[in-house]
């Protein structure tokens, strides 16, 4: 991709976010950023939360650039990544199939077969689908956050081809 461009895809767990997030940025050469690695910073005991400093300043490093691609459930505290973004992806996809892959993908990383950025225990199994819950239970308050943004927003509601931009 020639020209700058800037992408934020939402949906929540197991809605194919960073899937996608890779795929474009394969084929176009724009990074990718998951912002839950902007929250949380990786250590070998367990996450441990940044400070909100910390978390924003990582952020305003990110949507200052040229172009990028990057994913999240929306939270308000990456609120102007909507505004910088030339174009917002929603991952409107139905609970069932949510359900099914995050079972599906808790398999795949016990039995080795995914590669995970957490333990895939039985708690973290249970937080995926309690979050997947509670992303449906918000989703007004969620679509109240894109409604000024709808002129640049794309909704998909089955799992994407890949090949949208």
């Amino acid at each position: 991709m020639d020209k700058a461009f800037k992408v934020y895809i939402i949906g929540s767990v197991a809605s194919g976010k960073t899937t996608l997030a890779k795929k474009i940025s394969e084929s176009s050469g724009i990074p990718y950023y998951e912002l839950d690695n902007v929250i949380w910073k990786k250590h070998e005991d367990g996450d441990i939360k940044r400070t909100a400093e910390e978390r924003d300043e990582i952020f305003n490093n990110i949507v200052n650039k040229d172009s990028w691609i990057i994913e999240d459930v929306c939270r308000s505290c990456f609120k102007d990544g909507l505004k910088k973004a030339d174009l917002i992806i929603v991952l409107d996809i139905p609970a069932f199939y949510r359900k099914k892959n995050i079972l599906l993908r808790w398999i795949k990383q016990n039995l080795g077969l995914e590669k995970s950025d957490y333990k895939p225990t039985i708690k973290m199994l249970r937080l995926m689908y309690k979050w997947c819950n509670e992303y449906d239970d918000k989703k007004d308050q969620f679509m109240k956050k894109i409604d000024p943004y709808m002129d640049k927003v794309k909704i998909m509601k089955t799992y994407p081809k890949y090949d949208i931009i």
